[in-house]
């Protein structure tokens, strides 16, 4: 029963916020996340660990306060930016993102395969939308959610903006490979371990686990690795950044080049959260180490 509420919790919601208007869809879930962050005591606290790892201790508890406050309200802004993404119209879309890096990593890459890798920023499905918009196919993987009936939701959700989402199984790497090979996209979001044991890597001074699938993927592939976040403001303007792509040349055994690169992409996410913490969505433990 407690996952059916789940199902028909996000099914609803979201057909609601599509339903309303963007801005009052905004307002609504404004209120809807400031209400989260007050009762849901013990996700507060731990949200609030997680950014203090990236802010540091100089910042002060009362900034801190609002750092994590901002990033409830962050969140509940990409269940709108979810819900609304199927009924952009063309020039609504295009005034919504700011296209120069996109465009960049178009003439870079010449439509070649490429992996690209995510922190939990943003609204990271306005670029599958975009690169689905411009010709590419764009595949991703998702962990399973609570119920059957509610992965089977979230699958639609991004079919329906030309994202093609795969399970994590153990047949994962090898459909990704033959999305690879046959010149498509891949977007993983890979900031946080969702099955298996994950690589050790260092993550804003301490160790976590991040998946190893990115790198093993890319040198299996020859593909480039491109870290990539999407940012907002108060507008609705979002802001895609792209760095360069993870150095793939091969210094020693699999194994060690996969810790190489995983920890080179870890590195990349940091310089990507920092530029906006307040957008990074980490309602899930990150830095195990101090919270056992």
């Amino acid at each position: 029963m407690q996952r059916d509420r789940a199902y028909y919790l996000y099914r609803y919601g979201t057909a609601l916020l599509c339903w309303l208007p963007r801005s009052i869809a905004m307002s609504v879930m404004t209120v809807a996340t400031y209400v989260a962050y007050v009762v849901s005591g013990r996700t507060r606290r731990m949200v609030s660990r997680n950014l203090r790892r990236v802010v540091g201790n100089q910042t002060s508890p009362r900034e801190l306060k609002r750092i994590v406050r901002m990033s409830y309200a962050s969140y509940g802004r990409y269940w709108v930016d979810l819900a609304h993404l199927t009924k952009l119209s063309e020039d609504d879309f295009g005034a919504s993102i700011d296209e120069h890096d996109l465009v960049t990593f178009v003439e870079v890459m010449q439509h070649k395969a490429v992996i690209i890798a995510l922190p939990h920023i943003g609204s990271w499905e306005i670029a599958g939308l975009w690169a689905s918009k411009h010709g590419y196919t764009v595949n991703t993987v998702a962990e399973p959610a609570s119920s059957e009936a509610l992965t089977d939701w979230f699958r639609q959700q991004r079919d329906a903006i030309g994202i093609h989402v795969l399970e994590l199984s153990g047949q994962t790497i090898n459909q990704l490979l033959g999305a690879l090979g046959r010149e498509e996209l891949v977007a993983l979001v890979a900031d946080r371990n969702i099955g298996g044991e994950g690589i050790e890597v260092r993550f804003f001074g301490e160790t976590v686990r991040m998946p190893g699938g990115p790198a093993l993927l890319a040198l299996r592939s020859g593909c480039p690795l491109v870290p990539l976040a999407i940012y907002h403001d108060r507008s609705d303007q979002h802001f895609p950044v792209l760095l360069p792509p993870i150095s793939l040349a091969r210094t020693g055994r699999l194994r060690d080049d996969v810790v190489r690169i995983t920890q080179d992409l870890a590195y990349a996410f940091e310089d990507l959260i920092r530029k906006a913490p307040e957008q990074w969505h980490v309602f899930q433990p990150i830095f195990q180490a101090r919270e056992e």
